[in-house]
């Protein structure tokens, strides 16, 4: 888990890989697969308190990549955060993940 204080709030995120079924990844993403995905999710909390959720969905063609899916996920979940905040995250993340 990452941690990282904006202004007066704590922001919290943190990643998973889960494999999901195709009815899971349509309910993540909205998005109709025929077969198993790997995938990466980045979840956002701000002063404990779920803040924001983004989905990164590997295709079955593609090689599975953590920093890949990581990089994707964030991102997505980083729509809507004021510029400050996204870069305190950004530099968080870069303090400890390949970039």
């Amino acid at each position: 888990m990452f941690s990282v204080k904006v202004g007066k709030d704590e922001v919290e995120f943190w990643f998973s890989h889960p494999v999901q079924k195709p009815h899971e990844v349509e309910g993540l993403t909205g998005r109709v697969v025929d077969e198993d995905r790997r995938c990466t999710i980045a979840t956002i909390e701000v002063n404990g308190k779920f803040q924001s959720q983004g989905v990164a969905v590997c295709h079955s063609d593609d090689i599975f990549r953590k920093a890949t899916g990581r990089k994707l996920a964030l991102a997505d979940a980083l729509v809507g955060f004021t510029k400050d905040a996204r870069i305190a995250v950004w530099n968080e993340y870069h303090k400890y993940c390949c970039v």
